[in-house]
């Protein structure tokens, strides 16, 4: 009896193996698992994909944009002429000459230029030395170190040296800071401290960002002194 039910069961799994080898929509799933493989979809579906390299935001209302120009995005989210300015983020190279002095916000739109190295006019002297630092934005022809701005506008990475006010910009870390920037509670220098906000749900600071909660901590922090019996 437990040979005939065991012949059983190993024929009907034969017979399932061979009905889902022969069926012609399941051939390309072979050697996946058999059970669980939809998700919500029930069809294939054609994906919208763009690579990233371009994109064409609005212009904000009044302002021309020329091409070659260092960009940014204000707090209401339209383009304009990068600028040391609080609030912006920068967004790319203009690929286009776009004047929108007397349309409304988003009456024309730009095209920006948002990877590779980008050959820029520094505001001081450089050196060799300064491969790999951080520049910010002066205008929208110029950039600068952090030392020389005041809002620190993030827009990338000197990536090779050409003369003591020209090199060629890595802007790519620029844009990928830019996509979580609003992620941030001040955008007008990120890399800071002061720049990061803090959720307290245990209600143990008042302060509202990781610099003053530090300057808050530090002075309540036991110093370390030597073991007299050591």
């Amino acid at each position: 009896m437990i040979t005939h039910l065991i012949g059983l069961i190993i024929a009907a799994m034969i017979i399932l193996l061979l009905t889902y080898l022969t069926d012609p929509n399941r051939r390309r799933d072979f050697g996946r698992p058999l059970f669980n493989q939809r998700g919500s979809l029930s069809a294939d579906i054609k994906a919208q994909i763009k690579e990233g390299k371009e994109i064409g935001p609005p212009v904000a209302t009044g302002k021309i944009i020329y091409s070659g120009a260092w960009t940014c995005v204000n707090s209401a989210g339209f383009l304009v002429p990068g600028a040391d300015t609080a609030g912006l983020i920068f967004q790319g190279i203009s690929r286009l000459y776009v004047d929108n002095s007397l349309g409304a916000n988003g009456a024309l739109n730009g095209l920006l230029w948002r990877r590779g190295l980008v050959y820029a006019t520094l505001g001081h002297a450089i050196t060799q030395a300064n491969v790999g630092a951080d520049v910010f934005l002066v205008d929208d022809e110029t950039v600068d170190l952090t030392a020389n701005v005041t809002n620190k506008i993030f827009c990338g990475v000197i990536a090779e040296y050409v003369d003591a006010t020209h090199a060629f910009i890595d802007i790519e870390p620029a844009i990928q800071q830019a996509d979580v920037a609003v992620h941030i509670a001040k955008v007008a220098d990120a890399h800071s401290a002061s720049s990061i906000a803090i959720t307290d749900a245990g209600n143990f600071t008042a302060q509202i960002d990781v610099e003053d909660a530090l300057q808050e901590i530090y002075p309540a922090v036991p110093i370390e002194t030597a073991d007299p019996g050591a």
